[in-house]
């Protein structure tokens, strides 16, 4: 959150506003949310209504700001959601200033998803496709000339092996078996588990955290 200090920050797909307080209090100038959802919109609104915070419904690949405005650009759990994920990060680098931050992070499919491909529906119904570390870091190549990966609740490659294994018989399978694994470790789980952290020798991590500079204008 330092990284937020005297900077105008865009929070997308927002929801309620959920990191607002956090970051205002971090030292961040201005905090503008965004959401689809309007009634979560109106929500943060009522939540936070202070001059630094604003809320707009807005749609992230049509974004309703000018050219190079935001000086850090969060962007949590949402290119997974985005039918268009070109345009999505077109609006990105476009509205991100020369030394600026894009943050955005996303599901790793070969945890979530072990043994589909980025063209097959993910179980979960609301998302369009998850990404592998490649596939992810190819696609934020195009706008972004430097992509730095960090991770969240890592496992290990072993681990991730026998997933894809399961996955090649049987994707459902080898989603269960994960699912099931997490609700074990649950029970001696602590918060340091998920602390975010850079990629590790031997592990993945099951949400990926994208760290990108310089954008590339569309």
């Amino acid at each position: 959150m330092h990284r937020a200090s005297g900077c105008v920050v865009l929070d997308a797909a927002c929801g309620t506003g959920y990191a607002a307080g956090q970051l205002v209090e971090s030292g961040a100038g201005n905090y503008l949310g965004m959401d689809i959802s309007a009634h979560a919109v109106v929500y943060g609104q009522r939540s936070f209504d202070v001059p630094n915070i604003q809320f707009l419904v807005a749609d992230v690949t049509n974004l309703p700001l000018p050219d190079a405005t935001i000086d850090l650009y969060l962007s949590f759990e949402t290119i997974e959601h985005v039918g268009d994920d070109v345009r999505y990060l077109n609006e990105a680098a476009r509205v991100v200033r020369s030394d600026g931050l894009f943050v955005c992070s996303t599901p790793n499919r070969c945890l979530t998803n072990p043994g589909t491909t980025i063209k097959d529906r993910p179980f979960n119904p609301f998302h369009l496709r998850e990404y592998l570390h490649d596939e992810l870091v190819m696609r934020l190549s195009i706008r972004f000339d430097s992509v730095e990966m960090c991770g969240q609740s890592f496992y290990s490659e072993r681990y991730v092996r026998i997933l894809a294994k399961i996955g090649s018989w049987s994707p459902p399978v080898a989603r269960r078996v994960h699912q099931l694994a997490k609700v074990i470790s649950s029970l001696w789980d602590h918060r340091g588990n998920h602390i975010v952290g850079n990629q590790r020798k031997g592990y993945q991590p099951e949400i990926w955290i994208a760290v990108c500079r310089r954008p590339i204008r569309p």
